[in-house]
């Protein structure tokens, strides 16, 4: 009589695996925006999707992997949230768009689901360089989005205009969350509308 294997037959599709590595990369990329690198153990990960720390290497190498495929699918969710519909907006819609929802109370309240660049500068600069590389893709493909939005043929220029609005939105983003005073952060988010606008116009 021909014995039955129990793990074979216990053994779950390749694509619930995948289903669970996606959920995992999602899970870590929620947690490293609103706690911060250092602050998120694997074991936290792990637990917050109903699994123990025994599971996690049938995934994921080292939290550094993780960390990894986690900043990845944290691009991959802002661009799906937000940045192709803004990239459907005729010209003249784009900027105020952009700068609704980027230095909004809602884009600074939801760390968890806050683009990665606005949230996660200062952990990724204590990171690898693997880790450095991935956030500089990212970074550059927002860069890439924005210069097309400028107007003017100087495309080194442009470039320039739009790293520059960048790192507004981003360290205004930042710099309105690190305030203890609403009204303070209020302001510091009206203050780099009014800027990001002035730069614009300028380009």
């Amino acid at each position: 009589m021909q014995v039955l294997n129990l793990a074979t037959a216990m053994k779950y599709p390749e694509s619930h695996k995948q289903e669970v590595n996606k959920r995992l990369r999602s899970q870590a990329a929620a947690q490293f925006r609103e706690k911060g690198m250092d602050a998120v153990s694997v074991k936290s990960v792990m637990a917050a999707e109903g699994m123990t720390v025994g599971g996690f290497y049938a995934h994921f190498d080292s939290k550094e992997a993780l960390i990894i495929e986690a900043l990845k699918s944290a691009f991959k969710d802002s661009d799906e949230r937000f940045y192709k519909l803004l990239d459907q907006q005729p010209d003249e819609n784009w900027l105020p768009m952009l700068l609704k929802f980027y230095l909004s109370e809602m884009h600074r309240d939801n760390v968890e689901h806050a683009c990665p660049v606005s949230c996660l500068m200062g952990d990724i600069a204590r990171q690898g360089e693997e880790v450095k590389q991935v956030f500089q893709s990212g970074f550059e493909e927002l860069i890439r989005r924005y210069t097309q939005r400028f107007p003017g043929d100087d495309r080194k220029d442009i470039k320039a205009y739009a790293i520059g609005l960048t790192a507004l939105l981003a360290g205004g983003i930042q710099l309105s969350r690190a305030v203890a005073d609403e009204e303070c952060s209020d302001e510091i988010l009206q203050a780099c509308v009014k800027t990001a606008e002035a730069l614009f116009a300028k380009a």
